[in-house]
């Protein structure tokens, strides 16, 4: 079952709501952080799109030989890095491929 959820600014929040649990600073800046991932993640989404397009490069490998680290990947990866320092400079940042 599923509990209904009450739009933020509503007066009376259900118990339970993320409006009732969180001050509203909290929620304003989870909805930040949520807007900036998805504007990334569509960024990063359309930077792989357009780079596999042609032929993939493999650039490493990791664990063993078929565990590779395409190229694109690690564009990708430092293009995150450096939209997220430009955005959020004083957050930090963990990359799968070593950034």
């Amino acid at each position: 079952m599923c509990a209904e959820i009450t739009p933020p600014g509503t007066p009376h929040a259900k118990r339970g709501s993320p409006e009732r649990r969180y001050p509203e600073s909290i929620m304003n800046r989870a909805a930040s952080l949520h807007s900036i991932a998805m504007q990334l993640a569509r960024e990063a989404g359309e930077l792989i799109v357009t780079r596999r397009a042609g032929h993939i490069e493999v650039a490493n490998t990791k664990s063993s030989d078929v565990d590779v680290v395409t190229a694109v990947d690690k564009e990708s990866e430092e293009f995150l890095y450096r939209r997220l320092q430009e955005l959020r400079p004083g957050d930090g940042f963990l990359g799968e491929e070593g950034q």
